[in-house]
């Protein structure tokens, strides 16, 4: 039966609430899931305390968002648009939350999960969970999905799970067994982050990349170039915890812009509710507006990774890789670049937020110049050999002023020549993961809930390893850190390889900054993660 016309019965779920709800307004939505929690949680789900005590339900929320939609389906990173917008239209088995002092983690379709005797880890479906057309969300789709990533490296979600040490299965209709060669320490983080649940036989029968089908609050209406518009799931499963019928909203548009000043330009005229990115330099001004409201996660929700490519001269020499670190100036970068809400974070991959600390000594912390001669004496390469091209992608974002902010630094500090080329992002993306003729890249990377998620960019089997580096020695402890099932040794082991990683500097976890957000000061509900999937779910228009 299609999906435009299997249903339970002559009304859907949603127009049934409707009909309950007559025009009044409902009551303040809470949180859904199972009782088990996650390191870091801090407390229940909490809402502003400006925030209306009723929600206004229906309407249509517009966004306004950068680049173009490269892909629906929620195995496959495909950019922030991408992760926004399959975010909405599948659910998750877990899902992280937003609370008053930090985050939580949650059960989505998952009612409870766990580990249990020899390494297994199990998870009890929602037996109510539904796909969009009206299916049930079995473990068989869950057993699928995870199938899936491992017959295809290529569905870049795989990266966030340990695949080739588990085995997925359904043990009955409900439940799903992960059976674990050995201890996971990332694993429930990672069924939180960004991967949804796919229909085996829709994902058969279809390309869901632009033709997707979920379990999730929305459904696709709409895709234009310039537009992707998704309506609320009529037969959604979930309601808040006083019964109300989620999402919220009748409709989410995704308008995309090449730029982003347009998009703030757009909030504060009224044309647009809410935008996924403000620079750093409209901050003040929307929050200063009273029809307006900067919404700002917590530090981590992005943050710069610098990529030395060690597969071309000069920088596969640690000496020469070395020297650049020395003579790049944070300051400048977290104070004038990011006007001081980023914080440089070269000590520890993983940042503080998430209860962690194992943070290493940063050699590299201030500029100097004379460390960076003495490492040039020592190189391989002459200083006159020390000229390179960088990439950067052709926009105007806080990313490519701090690599440009680098690049001057290094050219004034110790006369080395540098070049750069504009691409397209999809070349900046292709050039940098085919390690395709550049010094180094200046990554702006979003997203992670585990160390795994942060310091696996130094890991050789890493699909966003851009560069090439390899080190035994960091794998291995790497692989070692994921296995171990104590929070303390775990701590120890990530300590140790950010030691190993600033010695070798091969890469450099240079700063991180949190997830800023803007909206009209009428909208409500936005939760902001360390991983930018930002969930319409909850979000209303008090109208």
């Amino acid at each position: 039966m299609s999906e435009d016309t299997k249903r339970k019965g002559p009304f859907t779920k949603r127009q049934m609430m409707k009909m309950l709800a007559g025009t009044a307004t409902v009551g303040l939505a809470g949180c859904t899931g199972g009782d088990d929690t996650e390191e870091g949680e801090t407390g229940d789900s909490t809402e502003p305390a400006d925030e209306p005590d009723e929600v206004s339900p229906g309407g249509t929320l517009e966004l306004g968002v950068e680049t173009s939609l490269q892909t629906m389906d929620p195995r496959d990173y495909g950019g922030l648009v991408s992760i926004q917008t399959y975010g909405n239209l599948y659910s998750q088995i877990l899902q992280w939350r937003q609370v008053e002092d930090g985050y939580v983690l949650e059960g989505d379709l998952a009612v409870d999960w766990g580990w249990e005797e020899d390494n297994d880890f199990v998870v009890e479906l929602n037996e109510d969970a539904e796909f969009s057309n009206g299916d049930p969300v079995t473990a068989e789709h869950v057993e699928y999905t995870f199938q899936s990533l491992q017959d295809d490296p290529f569905l870049s979600v795989g990266g966030d799970f340990r695949l080739d040490a588990m085995e997925v299965s359904a043990v009955d209709e409900h439940t799903v067994l992960f059976d674990c060669d050995v201890h996971i320490g990332s694993l429930e983080a990672a069924l939180g982050y960004s991967l949804g649940i796919v229909h085996k036989d829709i994902d058969q029968d279809r390309d869901i990349r632009f033709d997707p089908m979920g379990s999730g609050p929305f459904v696709l209406d709409e895709l234009t170039d310039s537009q992707i518009v998704l309506s609320a799931n009529e037969n959604y499963w979930k309601t808040d915890e006083d019964g109300n019928q989620l999402p919220y909203v009748d409709e989410v548009v995704f308008n995309m812009f090449s730029e982003r000043q347009p998009t703030v330009n757009a909030l504060e005229q009224g044309e647009l509710d809410f935008i996924d990115t403000v620079p750093i330099f409209d901050i003040d001004r929307l929050q200063d507006n009273s029809d307006t409201k900067v919404i700002m996660g917590e530090p981590g929700g992005r943050r710069g990774i610098i990529h030395f490519n060690v597969t071309e001269a000069p920088f596969d020499d640690v000496h020469a890789r070395r020297a650049m670190l020395h003579a790049m100036n944070w300051e400048e970068l977290t104070e004038g670049v990011w006007d001081g809400y980023a914080e440089k974070a070269g000590f520890q991959a993983t940042p503080p937020t998430l209860g962690w600390d194992n943070a290493a000594e940063d050699p590299y912390d201030g500029v100097d110049i004379e460390a960076a001669e003495a490492e040039i004496e020592q190189s391989q390469y002459d200083k006159e050999d020390f000229e390179f091209t960088n990439i950067l992608r052709n926009a105007d974002d806080e990313a490519n002023r701090a690599q440009e902010s680098i690049l001057d630094g290094i050219q004034s500090e110790l006369g080395i020549e540098y070049d750069f080329e504009l691409l397209d992002d999809e070349s900046w993306r292709t050039r940098n993961a085919d390690n395709d003729d550049y010094g180094f890249t200046l990554m702006d990377w979003s997203g992670g809930w585990d160390p795994d998620h942060f310091i696996t960019m130094a890991w050789s089997g890493e699909f966003f390893n851009w560069g090439g580096y390899e080190n035994e020695e960091v794998d291995e402890l790497f692989i070692e850190a994921v296995y171990s099932d104590d929070h303390e040794e775990r701590e120890a082991m990530y300590q140790e390889l950010n030691e190993l990683i600033l010695e070798d500097a091969g890469k450099y976890f240079a700063y991180w900054y949190p997830d800023i957000q803007g909206a009209r000061s009428n909208v409500y509900g936005i939760e902001a993660g360390l991983d930018l999937m930002t969930y319409f779910e909850r979000v209303w228009i008090d109208e």
